[in-house]
C-alpha cells in the first residue's frame, strides 16, 4: 500500500527503483538489462511514499466550487449548496475528513454528481478506494461523461490492482479532459503494467508537459526508454531527475544502471556509489555495484558487495558469489 501525506492538491506520482540485469561475465556484460523491483504507484517502482506537491493545479480541478449557483433556490437546495463549497474548501485545505462530512450532508439534502464525486477524490486521497469507486459509480449514473469522476475511478481500481479496468476509465477521462497531470501519470502506469514502454513513456512526457515539476515523472520516463533499449535518452532523464532531487537515490541506481549497458562501468560505480552514500542500505544497489567493480578487475570488492546485497535479500547474488567468490 502506498504511504502517502498529500494533500488535496497533490499529484499522485509514479516513482522509480530499479537495477540493470548486471554482465554475468566480462564478454557479456553489456546485454541489454531489465529494471526490476517497480511498481508504478510507487516512489520505488515499489510504492509513492511520503510526498509534497509540485503544485496545486489537480486540488484545485477537482475541487474547485465551479459555476456560481443561482442565487434563489429552495432552502434545502440552498443548504446543499453551502455544505458543497465548505466541503469543496475543506478538501482543497487538505482537511479529507471535514471534506467529506460536508459533501456527505450535501449529498443527504440533494444529490449531485459533482458531490459524490468529488467526495469519491476525498476518499481516494485518504487511501479508501473501495468507498471512492462507490461514490464514483454514483456520479457517473448521473452523469457518465463526467471525465472527474472516470478518473478518480479509475485511479483507485489500478490502487486495487485492477489496472485494466484503470485503462478504460482513465483513456476515456483523458480524452475529454486535457490538463489532468494526474490522469496521465496513472494512465503511464497502467501501459508499463502491460508493458507498452512506448505508450508510458509517451504519457510520461505529457506529464512532463503538464507539469514539469510533477513528481519522479523523469525518473518514470527514464525507465521507460531504458526498457526501450535508449539508455541515453535514460540517463537524460534521470540526469533531469536529480537536478530536481540530488538526493534520489533510485535515480542514481537507475542511470548508473544504464550507463552499464554503454559500457561506461566508471561512470556506473560512480553513480552506485552515490546511491548508496544517501541510502546505505540500498540492496539493489550494492549488487550492481559488485558487478561493475568485477568487469572493472575489482573482484575482492565486488565479492563483498555481493554478500552485502545477499544480506539485503537479493537473491540474485549468491550465484554471483558461487561462481566467482572462493
Amino acid at each position: 500500500m502506498i504511504n502517502r501525506v498529500f494533500t488535496l492538491c497533490c499529484m499522485l506520482l509514479v516513482g522509480v527503483s530499479g537495477i540493470a540485469s548486471a554482465p554475468q561475465n566480462k564478454a557479456d556484460s553489456t546485454k541489454k538489462g531489465h529494471v526490476i523491483t517497480i511498481d508504478p504507484t510507487g516512489s520505488n517502482l515499489k510504492g509513492p511514499t511520503s510526498r509534497k506537491p509540485a503544485k496545486p493545479t489537480t486540488g484545485d480541478l477537482m475541487l474547485g466550487t465551479g459555476k456560481t449557483q443561482p442565487k434563489e433556490l429552495p432552502p434545502a437546495q440552498n443548504k446543499a449548496q453551502e455544505y458543497f463549497n465548505s466541503g469543496s474548501q475543506k478538501g482543497r485545505t487538505g482537511n479529507f475528513d471535514g471534506a467529506i462530512d460536508d459533501l456527505t450532508k450535501s449529498i443527504q439534502l440533494a444529490e449531485n454528481t459533482n458531490a459524490y464525486m468529488k467526495r469519491g477524490y476525498c476518499y481516494m486521497m485518504k487511501e479508501e478506494f473501495a468507498k471512492a469507486i462507490e461514490d464514483e459509480n454514483k456520479a457517473l449514473d448521473m452523469d457518465s461523461r463526467n471525465a472527474k469522476a472516470l478518473f478518480v475511478r479509475g485511479a483507485s481500481k489500478f490502487e486495487l490492482s485492477d489496472p485494466e479496468g484503470a485503462e478504460k476509465d482513465l483513456e476515456i477521462s483523458v480524452a475529454s479532459e486535457h490538463d489532468n497531470a494526474m490522469a496521465y501519470n496513472y494512465l503511464a502506469a497502467t501501459k508499463f503494467v502491460k508493458e507498452d514502454y512506448k505508450a508510458a513513456a509517451d504519457l510520461y512526457t505529457q506529464v512532463i508537459k503538464l507539469d514539469s515539476a510533477f513528481p519522479d515523472a523523469f525518473s518514470n520516463r527514464g525507465m521507460m526508454r531504458h526498457n526501450l533499449n535508449d539508455f541515453q535518452g535514460a540517463i537524460s532523464d534521470y540526469t533531469m531527475a536529480l537536478k530536481k532531487n540530488p538526493r534520489n537515490s533510485s535515480a542514481y541506481n537507475n542511470r548508473g544502471a544504464a550507463k552499464m549497458m554503454l559500457k561506461d562501468f566508471a561512470g556506473a560505480k560512480i553513480d552506485f556509489d552515490a546511491a548508496l552514500f544517501i541510502n546505505p542500505d540500498y540492496a539493489d544497489a550494492f549488487n550492481n555495484r559488485g558487478r561493475v567493480k568485477h568487469y572493472l578487475g575489482d573482484d575482492k570488492g565486488a565479492c563483498m558487495d555481493w554478500a552485502k546485497a545477499l544480506e539485503l535479500g537479493i537473491q540474485d547474488s549468491r550465484e554471483m558469489i558461487e561462481k566467482y567468490c572462493k
